[in-house]
């Protein structure tokens, strides 16, 4: 499931004040870790599970998001534990999840053998690596580069190329020159092989021919984008290159022993490539017919059981993302059932090197069967709320728009004025003050840790409902002018006065319909949850302190 789609999920379960604010939760902070959020029917919620679910949230979370957070990962587990006692898992889910946990460990297997038999046997030994080195070209190359989109561009590098020839210094004239895309390399490429096609692609081969030694440098010439000259600067040490050597030269076993196992194995493959080259001809009809379902695409010489059709075309299906033949060629046909073949022979390989045993494995399939099982989790939340089939009527949804009127309105907007404390007790000093008829423009310059409050006086600009998250309720209830005792806000104390309100506008019932449909639709899905948490006997215990 999409994390888009999963957070319409979200929507559905965590209350009506969601719909306003939206699930945009993330808390960074520290100091929670190993403690408990939750308690469901004695299965303990750590605090990593929470930050999980509030991963994209800003840093100023209200204490109200923080508690829809926990809510809806209670809400979550409580589905989770109806499906399960219901047998809706049994019936409805669980061939779905043993396929997808056969093929995660199946793949798993295939890894931990090419890691065996391919990865882990490919040696280099610091003889080889000194050898390779001392028998090469190795050039530190470097680069001036003028884009074709500057001005003058053609003109600029022939000054840069002339400079050059005259026995100017090559890193003077870059600095001078260089495409300012390659300020943080400084024009550095790389070291390459000289002579070596695949270290360097054309025309970059040609030119540095006429690097002979350090200190040389190429013609300009034309690479496309842009013009270049390549410089050879001072070789590079055995020190600070035999890393680089020992990457290529594994590299090199890696893919020697790989194309000898495949070329090993492929000796037991045989392909039906005459069915594959009608295929892409074929209706879509006759594809799906059930005759061909047995038919034999792959078989085997060794007593590797053959690959059907029907297989064949779930394979290709999971890998391409569609069945239309007719877009594809035979050799992109033949090309992957040679990958289905080898993967199936690797696979066989596994178990029987008995791969499964191994403490490799192990430790991998445990770490990934926890994401699976996290996972499918998630499945079971969306097919569960997928299909509740909650109906809204319209004239629920009248009735609801004539009782709530004055709550559908839009929201306001205020425009305040702040005294920012770090402290609480200095803001319950200076609220006695303003009580006792204290200028509060003046204990706004004198006491105020908001940053350039000499030169904003406090002032914001106009705040919405979200803007002021937690302070909006408190804000809401004042007149202007009137002043707030200190409220908690993005962490600081905060005494407000109401400068401004911009009331909000009635909105008629076909502008909010939908907004009204969401609203009905988290009270039902509720009601729902209360039911099922009364019906199992399901006990939650939920640690809002620990948030």
């Amino acid at each position: 499931m999409t994390k888009k789609k999963y957070n319409m999920m979200i929507i559905l379960i965590t209350g009506a004040l969601i719909i306003y604010l939206g699930f945009f939760l993330k808390l960074r902070t520290g100091g929670n870790w190993g403690r408990v959020v939750a308690i469901v029917n004695g299965e303990e919620i750590p605090y990593s599970r929470y930050l999980e679910i509030i991963q994209d949230a800003p840093k100023d979370m209200s204490e109200n998001e923080k508690k829809m957070a926990l809510d809806f990962l209670v809400n979550q587990k409580v589905i989770e534990i109806y499906a399960k006692k219901s047998g809706l898992v049994e019936k409805e889910l669980r061939g779905r999840f043993d396929g997808e946990e056969k093929n995660a460990k199946d793949n798993l297997l295939v890894q931990t053998y090419l890691k065996k038999n391919i990865e882990d046997k490919a040696k280099v030994s610091s003889k080889e690596i000194k050898k390779y080195f001392d028998n090469h070209t190795i050039l530190n190359l470097y680069a001036i580069a003028i884009s074709k989109s500057e001005e003058n561009a053609l003109q600029k590098i022939e000054v840069a190329n002339m400079a050059l020839d005259k026995g100017k210094d090559f890193f003077v004239i870059q600095s001078q020159f260089n495409d300012p895309s390659l300020s943080t390399s400084k024009g550095f490429l790389g070291y390459v092989e000289k002579d070596n096609p695949k270290d360097l692609p054309e025309p970059f081969l040609t030119y540095s021919k006429s690097l002979n030694k350090p200190g040389d440098h190429s013609h300009f010439f034309d690479a496309v984008k842009s013009y270049m000259i390549l410089y050879r600067g001072e070789n590079p040490s055995y020190k600070k290159i035999k890393d680089n050597i020992k990457n290529k030269l594994l590299a090199q076993k890696k893919k020697a022993l790989w194309d000898k196992t495949i070329k090993k194995l492929s000796k037991n493959i045989n392909i039906d490539k005459d069915f594959l080259a009608r295929l892409p001809y074929m209706s879509k009809g006759e594809i799906s017919a059930s005759k061909y379902s047995y038919k034999k695409i792959i078989t085997f010489k060794n007593n590797i059981k053959p690959i059907f059709f029907s297989t064949f075309k779930e394979k290709y299906s999971d890998a391409i993302g569609n069945l239309d033949f007719s877009i594809t060629t035979f050799q992109k046909l033949t090309d992957f059932a040679n990958k289905v073949a080898l993967n199936k022979i690797f696979l066989n390989e596994a178990k029987r090197q008995k791969i499964e045993k191994t403490r490799l494995f192990k430790d991998n399939w445990k770490h990934q069967l926890n994401k699976i099982k996290a996972e499918e989790n998630n499945q079971i939340v969306s097919y569960v709320l997928n299909n509740l089939n909650i109906e809204v009527s319209d004239q629920e949804m009248l009735d609801y728009y004539n009782k709530h009127k004055n709550d559908l309105r839009k929201p306001n907007f205020y425009k305040l004025q702040k005294i920012v404390f770090s402290s609480k007790d200095k803001a319950d000093e200076v609220y006695e003050l303003l009580k006792s008829k204290s200028n509060y423009e003046r204990m706004v310059k004198k006491y105020s840790q908001e940053k350039n409050v000499k030169y904003t006086k406090g002032i914001t600009q106009y705040l919405s409902r979200e803007d002021l998250k937690d302070a909006y309720i408190p804000i809401s209830k004042m007149a202007i002018n009137e002043i707030s005792r200190p409220i908690k806000f993005q962490g600081n104390y905060v005494i407000f006065k109401t400068l401004d309100i911009q009331e909000g506008a009635e909105q008629s019932f076909p502008m909010v319909k939908e907004r009204i449909k969401r609203i009905i639709t988290v009270k039902k899905t509720s009601a729902w949850l209360k039911g099922i948490v009364s019906k199992y006997g399901i006990t939650i215990e939920k640690k809002y302190e620990n948030l």
